[in-house]
């Protein structure tokens, strides 16, 4: 069975998981502040564990959908 990630194989091979962190750093760091920064009104009220949850509900989608393609497409044609 073949998991497929988002992230090609090429990707993986050239750099191995540090590369693959710190392409995930690059895209989770501004996701996670304009999500704190846009929900800050609504979030300042609730509990630690409700706004984490909060948070990555909306983040991970964010990511693997959206910012983590766009980063492996920029990555290759470097």
């Amino acid at each position: 069975m073949k998991i497929r990630t988002g992230i090609s194989g090429n990707t993986l091979r050239q750099g191995g998981k540090t590369r693959l962190a710190i392409q995930t750093w690059i895209g989770v760091y501004p996701v996670l502040t304009v999500i704190a920064l846009i929900l800050e009104p609504i979030l300042s009220d609730m509990e630690i564990p409700l706004r984490t949850l909060v948070m990555s509900v909306l983040m991970v989608p964010i990511m693997v959908f959206w910012i983590m393609p766009l980063i492996d497409r920029v990555a290759r044609k470097a």
